[in-house]
């Protein structure tokens, strides 16, 4: 019986034993040519977690649908070298993506590295789409050039969002604390990277010089920690906040010859710090899955949008918005780092501009390099000046004036320095080389502000021969019991322009019911529009604007002081001739100190004045009062 089964066990392994080598065989060769499909997300969160000096992403290759058949024989190894060929020709390369947010897709190392920390932060962004949307619309013009500059360092793609949580994408931007531009920089740390800052130019604010800076001194933190997260968290706090932190961390637990990770020193961190990581690496996270969250963020194009222009002469940023016909917001936004309406007098300097707009700037340039040129002087603002005042000495207009200097109101402080435009006839402030052009002699930076020239007193007592033209006209009705003084001290003018607008000789007395005209750009004030509510009266109204009742029945021809009703809308005009103070509304990031600060004013008194304390924490949108008078 045993015998009997050994011999059917043997038969039976004859039998079975070739047709099982065969099928293996044919199952490796069809092994060698088949293409297995990879999970490439599972592939990519392998690899994430290694960060390679230099890594060469391998996208999967996947098999072809083509008519061939997919049947290969034993007999045909032929064949069968010649399909493998085929589907290796045949693999299309996939199109570059037109969207920059779409090449994002599995590239954010840290964020999956670091999954499983950050949640808190990803709600919290999530309830705040809308601010994402708006940031990623601002990103537009710099986010293409800010990702190849990662690039180029091999550093990991987050960092390009780092301007997200530093500004918003905003390069005007400025802290309470004096950070400025997209990477907002502390005035010492630019300058301890290399950034300039002059009257003319702050490299801070610079698009190209701030973003080599900034890339510059993550890496440098990089290089002190191996950890990309505490290189952030230095950016933030600084690199000795975080040493401090490692320590204290340590002191309280073992001692190892790895650095800690930012999870755990985050509780001995700063509070904005501990949220300043989370913030980045959600940010990136809802970027990359926007589409799962329906965050309808704005597309950028996936190819530069500027041009760097280098420069080793001054122009006038003016000049090129014409000749190129580029809005002025754009053109500031590409060029935040000038602070006046031209680069600096020495070069060498670069300006941006839109890419399609680089021919026509060379064009422009080369068929008339003097329209490009400077032709303005400073003025330093003495006591008595005002705006009508100045324009009427150089011989320009109050409206020229505020736009050179961007200025939203007539409010002047001694000391100021404004830019005055010179008409090109008068242009004896600059020399120019005539046979290059290029080689123009600017006034120095340096150099003291020009004196208001004088007229002659012949000039004072010439009348006009006609009334000087008004853009904007001011009219008020004489009363009984006014005087051409009075008039012009309500209203911030002199007297000599109420004359001149008005075409009066000097004793001419004044009539009832007299029209006087009176030019808006020269009245040196800031003019606001109050609506009266339920129960107030015009007294009420004056003290809290500093003025004095007659001058608001006067500004609003008012035949009575009981004559108002709620709702009803009143002008008021503030300045330093006509008013105590002027009106400054509170935005994010001030504070008492800084509002004193940027009007100097001693806090104390400002405090005062508003009949605060220095307490009193300040709301976006409230309401300051500026008093004209030093307190």
């Amino acid at each position: 019986m045993k015998n009997r089964s050994a011999h059917s066990v043997t038969s039976l392994t004859r039998k079975i034993l070739p047709i099982c080598l065969f099928s293996g065989l044919i199952l490796n060769l069809n092994g060698c040519v088949s293409v297995p499909m990879l999970d490439e997300k599972r592939a990519q969160q392998q690899d994430r977690y290694v960060q390679p000096v230099q890594s060469i992403a391998k996208a999967p290759i996947t098999r072809p649908q083509t008519n061939k058949s997919s049947t290969l024989y034993l007999n045909d190894k032929p064949q069968i070298k010649q399909e493998i060929e085929a589907q290796y020709r045949e693999v299309t390369k996939p199109e570059p993506h037109t969207n920059l947010w779409a090449t994002f897709s599995g590239s954010f190392d840290l964020v999956y590295a670091n999954e499983g920390h950050f949640e808190h932060s990803v709600s919290y962004y999530k309830k705040r789409q809308k601010h994402l949307i708006e940031v990623s619309k601002r990103a537009k013009p710099y986010l293409y050039y800010i990702v190849e500059e990662v690039k180029a360092r091999n550093m990991p793609l987050e960092i390009a969002l780092l301007p997200m949580v530093e500004s918003g994408f905003k390069a005007h931007a400025k802290s309470h604390a004096q950070a400025l531009g997209l990477w907002q920089f502390m005035p010492a740390t630019g300058k301890s990277l290399g950034l300039e800052n002059n009257w003319w130019y702050d490299g801070r604010r610079d698009v190209v010089k701030s973003t080599e800076a900034a890339l510059t001194y993550l890496q440098r933190h990089y290089d002190n920690t191996q950890d990309w997260l505490l290189a952030l968290a230095s950016y933030n706090a600084g690199y000795g906040n975080v040493l401090k932190a490692i320590k204290r961390y340590q002191a309280q637990n073992a001692k190892t010859e790895t650095m800690p990770s930012f999870w755990q020193i985050s509780p001995y961190l700063p509070r904005e710090t501990q949220n300043y990581v989370p913030a980045l690496l959600s940010i990136a996270y809802l970027i990359e899955h926007n589409t799962k969250y329906d965050i309808a963020i704005e597309p950028i194009a996936n190819q530069p949008f500027f041009d760097v222009i280098e420069l080793n002469h001054q122009i006038s940023l003016s000049a090129v918005a014409a000749n190129t016909k580029i809005s002025a917001d754009l053109l500031a936004k590409l060029n935040p780092a000038y602070v006046r309406q031209a680069t600096p007098p020495q070069g060498p300097h670069h300006i941006l501009l839109p890419i399609e707009k680089q021919s026509l700037f060379n064009q422009a340039y080369r068929q008339n390099a003097q329209s490009f040129e400077v032709h303005w002087q400073r003025h330093r603002i003495q006591n008595g000046d005002y705006l009508g005042k100045i324009a009427s000495h150089y011989g320009t207009s109050v409206n020229a004036i505020k736009k050179l200097n961007r200025m939203n109101s007539n409010f002047l402080r001694v000391g100021q320095t404004l830019l005055i435009p010179i008409v090109s006839d008068n242009s004896s402030l600059i020399a120019t080389n005539k046979s290059n052009p290029l080689k123009t002699l600017q006034p120095s930076a340096s150099a003291p502000a020009a004196p208001m020239p004088v007229k002659s007193e012949a000039q004072k007592h010439n009348k006009p021969s006609s009334s000087p033209s008004i853009q904007e006209k001011i009219i008020y009705q004489v009363k009984s019991g006014d005087t051409l003084s009075e008039i012009a001290q309500q209203n911030g003018v002199e007297i000599q322009q109420l004359r001149e607008w008005n075409r009066l000789a000097k004793n001419a007395p004044l009539h009832i019911g007299q029209t006087i005209v009176m030019d808006k750009a020269a009245m040196q004030n800031q003019q606001l529009i109050h609506q009266v509510k339920s129960g107030e009266t015009l007294s009420e109204i004056a003290l809290a604007h500093g003025i004095e009742v007659k001058q608001i029945m006067a500004w609003n021809q008012l035949s009575s002081a009981k004559n108002i009703r709620p709702h009803q809308e009143l002008r008021i005009w503030l300045g330093p001739k006509m008013s105590k103070h002027q009106q400054y509304i509170v935005r994010n990031g001030d504070n008492l100190w800084a509002i004193a600060k940027e009007f100097e004013l001693s806090v104390e008194g400002l405090a005062q004045y508003n009949q605060m304390t220095l307490k009193t924490l300040l709301q976006p949108g409230q309401v300051i009062k500026i008093p004209f008078n030093t307190i």
